[in-house]
């Protein structure tokens, strides 16, 4: 039997957690649009109104309350007592429920199962406290080792080590979770008007010249040459150079608007992060944003989104992060929502409270520069928590899952392996009707530099759009996902 979206009733035992309890429910039931209820048991000694058909307890025992039926998950007493204190994580994760792995284990570490008898579901996967620890990044909590841009890395990360990291298994969980709920309540698919899954591409434009000094001029010159050992390469560059300087031909690294006429091509929308500030001379400065105002509403007019690309050191500091989005709309002429920063800087979760601070309504920072996949384990949108000061942060992350130079660089791809292992991550997408994030950053599209890039980009977004994706920009896909948040009419479509 069927009920109405009126009927699902959260329990939980310890009064301690109720924050990050109802905080993990609300992720989990979001794609759903499943309106739920929680209550402390310890504070309610009646417990839900006997006329609440179905329960899901999180806790160690089985309240009998009268409900027709119950949904028990046992959580983990010992993961919450770690989370309370503030304590790093001993990450085991060697539980498995089937083919998902489960990174909060039992307490006692018995095999993980799922059984129904009569009006009782059970399990023993801690499956919310999973959640909640992969959607916080809670094990990024004082690490113990960063990396030389003190990031955390993708080797010191659960998902990393036992070979998860290219799975979404939190939504697995939502998956295991709704199966549980199948039975009794209707589960709503994600809905991209008609389409599988969203597609959102982006570009970080970290300079929009290459020819502008001479050191960068060599640097090109012995990349060419030292990618094929191929002497009429850095030949090519030079003349390139000379070309550009005589004002025949466009630097190479100004392909923004080629970008443009690609995506026009496949029916593709795209978001472009420009920086609009310096914190770092080494890393920053390479264009002044005061000079870009036609390239941003040429962005604009083709139906793009235009988002800040925090500086180097900006990561921490909300007032810079503030100052380069107000600068950055003084150019544009219109709202910057987003953020993405520069290098994936990231510190867990200061960044987050520096981005809300500044305004941002959205950030796509969120995924590693070394390795692609699912950091949060997560691909559809969701709030971010705060661990540190135990709130539910007031912005949206929107995972990115794969990087051009992670492949191309840290992993050592050629472009093609690297167009096939972001296919490989857009298909893991899909399955889940979730958001593909792709980066590809302006520039690695030249040929001398990174012969074969551009080809191998070209095929895929051919392969990914023979997919019949919902393409949107990230604002876009944002605002369809808050849209269909409003909860259903009971009983209605």
């Amino acid at each position: 039997m069927h009920y109405d979206y009126q009927t699902v009733v959260v329990t939980y035992e310890d009064e301690g957690i109720g924050s990050e309890v109802e905080y993990t429910f609300e992720q989990l039931f979001m794609p759903a649009r499943i309106p739920f209820s929680t209550v402390c048991i310890s504070t309610q000694n009646d417990g839900p109104p006997i006329s609440v058909p179905i329960v899901i307890h999180y806790g160690q025992e089985v309240p009998l309350f009268g409900q027709e039926h119950t949904i028990h998950i046992r959580d983990s007493t010992r993961f919450w007592r770690l989370y309370e204190n503030q304590a790093p994580l001993p990450w085991i994760c060697a539980s498995r429920l089937g083919e998902t792995p489960v990174v909060v284990p039992p307490d006692d570490g018995a095999d993980l199962y799922v059984c129904r008898s009569g009006q009782l579901t059970s399990t023993n996967a801690d499956i919310v406290a999973s959640s909640f620890a992969l959607l916080s990044r809670y094990e990024e909590i004082r690490p113990a080792h960063l990396d030389a841009f003190d990031r955390f890395p993708a080797e010191a990360s659960a998902a990393k080590r036992e070979g998860f990291l290219q799975r979404p298994v939190v939504n697995e969980y939502i998956d295991l979770l709704y199966s549980m709920l199948a039975p009794f309540v209707e589960i709503r698919p994600v809905d991209w008007e008609g389409a599988p899954f969203c597609l959102c591409l982006t570009h970080d434009i970290d300079e929009v010249k290459l020819f502008r000094n001479c050191r960068r001029v060599l640097s090109s010159i012995y990349r060419s040459f030292a990618r094929r050992w191929n002497p009429t390469d850095p030949i090519g560059v030079a003349a390139d150079c000379c070309g550009v300087l005589a004002g025949v031909r466009k630097d190479p690294h100004d392909d923004v608007e080629m970008l443009i006429g690609i995506e026009r091509e496949y029916g593709i929308s795209a978001t472009y992060f420009f920086m609009a500030g310096e914190t770092s001379k080494r890393y920053d400065g390479r264009y002044k944003i005061s000079e870009q105002g036609q390239l941003l509403r040429a962005i604009l007019d083709a139906g793009g989104e235009v988002g800040l690309h925090g500086s180097f050191d900006s990561y921490l500091r909300h007032e810079v992060l503030l100052g380069e989005r107000r600068r950055l709309e003084d150019v544009l002429g219109a709202p910057v929502r987003g953020n993405r920063q520069h290098y994936l800087r990231w510190e867990t979760p200061a960044t987050w409270a520096a981005i809300e601070a500044a305004g941002f309504e959205y950030d796509s920072t969120l995924g590693y520069a070394s390795t692609p996949g699912f950091r949060s384990g997560i691909c559809y949108p969701y709030r971010p928590f705060d661990v540190t000061r135990r709130r539910q942060l007031d912005l949206w992350e929107i995972p990115l899952i794969a990087m051009d130079a992670s492949l191309l660089g840290c992993q050592g791809c050629s472009p093609d392996e690297a167009a096939n292992w972001m296919y490989c991550l857009v298909d893991a997408v899909r399955r889940h009707r979730g958001i593909a994030v792709l980066l590809w950053h302006s520039g690695v599209f030249y040929e001398r530099e990174n012969p074969g890039v551009l080809r191998a980009y070209r095929g895929l977004l051919e392969r990914i759009t023979a997919l019949s994706p919902y393409s949107a920009t990230l604002e876009d896909a944002l605002m369809h996902w808050i849209g269909r948040l409003q909860p259903p009419i009971a009983g209605g479509a």
